[in-house]
């Protein structure tokens, strides 16, 4: 057997951090390519730069764009009716969490149940000379560890169904600069995808004519060159439910007299993956 010795190449896979968060989000201004990011080493420290590719001499301070973008979210607030749409989510999360962890509760409260019986059964063979010592404490043993293991997990249960409220969801919708700093790497990149277009070219005027038509909507953005065709929050994943949160919005536009936002469907997929994301933490 010829044993090959070679090498296998493999592809490095790039290391997300904080100082290039915005990477893979951002095209270039001047060719339209996506832009990617790199430190590079100064007199006393490391400085971080959004860049395009070979070709292209494109680049720019990752922590002024940084900045900007945490600056844009400091001043966003939510318009009726989307905060109360959120409340109206949230709730329905809540509710279908609340049947899921009850359901689990029952079950795990089976198993105690289940588990008991056994260490009963478990004393009465002993006492009958059927199993041995060793056997009735191995027994015992391992169904008290399951018991607590259940009752544990119920009190978790019980955490998770007061976790939260409507109003929790407002202020935090309000003020996406202070969940934002205080989410992960993973969870800030995840709200940076909701609320860019597939492919944000890096403008001098800022994140207000960067983020994509939901965003604008939802948060009353004004924008001098507004998109009207992102497909980021595709109504793919608009479900048959949601069309009570579409009846929503048209009533209260309808009642105020004022003209509905094109897209209805995508700003509700929006808000859900917002409220979802913010109920997750």
């Amino acid at each position: 057997m010829v044993i090959d010795k070679r090498k296998r190449k493999t592809s490095k896979r790039k290391v997300l951090c904080e100082e290039l968060i915005l990477r893979g989000f951002l095209s270039c201004p001047e060719c339209g390519k996506n832009l990617t990011g790199s430190a590079s080493k100064g007199r006393s420290k490391k400085y971080h730069y959004y860049h395009c590719h070979p070709g292209c001499n494109f680049r720019v301070r990752a922590d002024e764009v940084n900045h900007q973008f945490v600056e844009f979210l400091k001043k966003l607030k939510a318009n009726e009716p989307y905060t109360t749409l959120v409340g109206m989510i949230q709730d329905n999360f809540k509710t279908a969490s609340d049947r899921k962890n009850e359901a689990e509760r029952v079950q795990k409260a089976s198993m105690v149940e289940k588990f008991s019986d056994k260490m009963v059964n478990a004393h009465d063979l002993f006492v009958k000379g059927d199993i041995d010592y060793d056997d009735y404490l191995l027994i015992q043993s391992n169904c008290k560890r399951q018991i607590k293991t259940c009752v544990e997990e119920v009190k978790q249960l019980a955490i998770l169904s007061k976790k939260g409220s409507s109003q929790e969801i407002f202020c935090v919708l309000n003020k996406l600069y202070d969940f934002y700093t205080e989410a992960s790497l993973d969870v800030k990149r995840e709200l940076i995808s909701y609320m860019l277009p597939e492919k944000a070219i890096l403008l001098k005027e800022g994140f207000d004519e960067m983020v994509n038509e939901p965003t604008r909507i939802v948060f009353n953005i004004k924008s001098s060159n507004p998109k009207h065709d992102d497909q980021d929050n595709e109504s793919g994943s608009f479900q048959v439910m949601d069309e009570k949160y579409l009846v929503f919005i048209e009533n209260y536009f309808m009642e105020k007299k004022m003209v509905q936002p094109t897209n209805l469907k995508n700003i509700v997929v929006f808000l859900k993956k917002i409220t979802l994301l913010i109920i997750r933490g």
